[in-house]
């Protein structure tokens, strides 16, 4: 839901709300304008089923906006997490030629070094890779990354950090 149904949904909360008082003064109209016999039972029943609906509108209207808040925030919170894994991770040649992420040289932090996955963190997941033979997996999206030359051929890598891995 896009935010300007999220705005939409609360002006209709309102506008239920808002004609549940309308309601709610007819009624009492009624009663007041009585002749000591008692208001026209007609009319108050008419009124009450009138605030009634308007009750239930306002409470789905409700629920629906209660619903677009938390889908809001999720989407905050995915936006959030993609965000710092960006500045938090650095693209890197492996010796095998394959592009990894690693933790940025800028980034103090208490996480041992490892990669992870570029593919998956585009979809905003950290997904970190396996040693397995010449090179390290995501079991997730089970990519292979070669991290070393093929047939031990010298490879070109541009480098940024200290090889401690």
């Amino acid at each position: 839901m896009d935010y300007n149904e999220l705005i939409e949904s609360g002006k209709t909360t309102a506008e239920f709300v808002r004609s549940s008082f309308g309601v709610v003064k007819v009624a009492r109209e009624a009663l007041r304008n009585s002749d000591g016999g008692g208001a026209d039972p007609r009319t108050v029943e008419l009124a009450l089923r009138d605030l009634e609906y308007q009750l239930i509108g306002a409470r789905e209207s409700q629920l629906a906006l209660i619903d677009a808040l938390l889908e809001a925030k999720q989407e905050m919170v995915e936006f959030d997490r993609t965000l710092e894994m960006k500045r938090t991770y650095e693209p890197f040649e492996t010796g095998g030629g394959a592009l990894v992420l690693v933790l940025s040289t800028d980034e103090p932090s208490s996480s041992p070094d490892h990669y992870i996955c570029p593919d998956c963190a585009e979809n905003g997941k950290r997904s970190f890779l396996q040693p397995q033979g010449t090179g390290r997996r995501c079991n997730p999206c089970d990519t292979f990354f070669p991290f070393e030359p093929p047939d031990n051929r010298s490879v070109s890598v541009r480098t940024r950090r200290s090889d401690r891995f």
